[in-house]
């Protein structure tokens, strides 16, 4: 890299497009004072290497993305969230990164995209969306043999930042936001394991008391 990462994060934390606190603090962590070994030492472990073509898929604020680019030729990704399209854009230019490709949109059922990537890296992305649908996506997006990582949060993720968190207060129910519908993510994890929701939130609200 022909720039300093860590000068370059420090002075994006002040981004205007950082617009919280824990969008500040979850950045800073992230890119751990410009120190992606991890990152590298994760890919290498996992085969993300020498791959003509890789999928960074909901690539965030770009470390993996960055990472991925060290390691392997072209790395195409794709966000939902705008402004961390911005800011990844704003470090890789910073960086002089020129096998990034970033994504708002996909397609998935362009033809071209299909069989397009060696490899797709999918890090905390299939909880959010209907993962079966997004299964067979990647799937056609796929070139023959080629490789899928993914990761995904079970319930003692959820209740882990319900406790613990990395950067904030945790909204447990709000009218616009249904989190504790019985469709939402915790109830049916907690019903998967014939708990009791009651039981869960009482001993959560303990443990903030204790």
């Amino acid at each position: 890299m022909k720039k300093d990462l860590k000068k370059i994060i420090d002075d994006l934390g002040k981004s205007e497009y950082l617009k919280t606190e824990n969008d500040r603090l979850f950045f800073s962590r992230v890119y751990n004072n410009g120190d992606l070994f991890k990152y590298k030492k994760r890919l290498n472990a996992i085969g993300f290497t020498n791959k003509k073509n890789i999928l960074d898929h909901g690539c965030g604020y770009g470390q993996w993305s960055i990472a991925l680019s060290e390691l392997n030729s072209n790395v195409s990704s794709y966000d939902y969230d705008n402004d961390r399209l911005i800011i990844t854009n704003q470090i890789i230019d910073n960086l002089d990164i020129n096998n990034i490709n970033l994504l708002h949109n996909i397609n998935y059922n362009d033809k071209k995209l299909h069989g397009h990537f060696d490899a797709i890296f999918s890090y905390g992305v299939l909880q959010c969306l209907d993962y079966n649908k997004m299964l067979n996506h990647y799937y056609n997006l796929l070139s023959k043999k080629g490789r899928l990582y993914f990761t995904a949060a079970d319930l003692g993720w959820y209740l882990y930042f319900i406790i613990d968190g990395h950067n904030r207060p945790v909204l447990i129910e709000v009218n616009s936001i249904p989190g504790l519908s019985p469709a939402s993510i915790i109830p049916q994890q907690v019903k998967h394991r014939g708990w009791k929701l009651s039981n869960v939130l009482s001993t959560l609200a303990e443990e903030h008391i204790a």
